[in-house]
């Protein structure tokens, strides 16, 4: 008869738990839901946290979107923007910002403010310049602005220092800002088809790049200090202006892969 009731008992009690578990399940799926209509996301705006408005054809963006102040992932690739309005400046915790393939010219100040940022997909707009608050998003990790229209980077870039990855290929950037330099946490360099014709001497503090990627430029050598890339694995420098191969190349272990022609 005990047996019984402590069988009993032990069902209760897994019952219990499996109540738990599937509410807790249910409240985890809620927070991760990704809203897409911008009707449903307006019901209850501080459940919003993720937001695709990909590929809609938006040419603007609702004043209103300043209500999803708990918003930490905002997808505006594919559309048909110009602008990005200054009522984001109160989506304060965003730490991911996708707005790739539009038609914007300029960052908003809204963005500043923006702390928490640590991926900003912008290629593929026609962004002339990157504003020199930008140095301020002291989170940034990976920065995607391929193709796009930029002739310069701010002396503020040398400021990221959490940036690994930074994909800047098919710009107009004739020169390199000293300071970046500073990056120290680099890794992924891509400066593919810019205007670039020399490379500062200290490149070589950039001791963590492991891929450097500077194919289609004007360079007419390369830095000696590019022997201190002791963590470089992929390297090109194909389609430049070299007048010799750089033999200190041979002396870089890491390298998996080079290619220059």
């Amino acid at each position: 008869m005990r047996s019984c009731e402590k069988l009993q008992l032990n069902m209760k009690k897994i019952v219990a738990l499996s109540l738990i578990i599937l509410l807790s399940s249910e409240g985890y799926s809620q927070t991760c839901k990704t809203y897409t209509p911008l009707d449903g996301a307006f019901e209850t705006p501080e459940m919003v946290y993720k937001l695709d408005l990909s590929g809609q054809g938006l040419k603007e963006l609702p004043m209103e979107i300043s209500k999803f102040v708990n918003l930490y992932s905002l997808l505006l690739d594919d559309n048909k923007l110009t602008a990005l309005p200054e009522s984001l400046v109160g989506l304060k915790l965003i730490n991911h910002l996708d707005v790739k393939n539009n038609q914007l010219t300029a960052f908003p100040e809204s963005i500043r403010t923006m702390q928490g940022l640590t991926m900003i997909s912008a290629s593929y707009n026609k962004f002339k310049q990157i504003p020199e608050w930008f140095g301020e998003l002291s989170k940034l990790v990976s920065l995607f602005m391929g193709d796009n229209e930029l002739k310069s980077l701010p002396v503020s870039f040398g400021n990221l220092s959490k940036l690994h990855s930074a994909y800047l290929s098919n710009n107009q950037i004739s020169e390199w800002p000293a300071l970046i330099v500073n990056l120290s946490e680099l890794k992924a360099l891509k400066l593919v088809a810019n205007r670039l014709r020399v490379l500062p001497e200290n490149i070589g503090d950039l001791e963590n790049i492991e891929s450097f990627d500077i194919n289609q430029n004007e360079l007419t050598r390369i830095p000696d200090s590019f022997v201190k890339f002791t963590k470089l694995k992929k390297l090109y420098i194909s389609f430049n202006k070299l007048t010799e191969f750089p033999e200190f190349v041979c002396e870089m272990t890491k390298l998996e892969r080079v290619i220059c022609y």
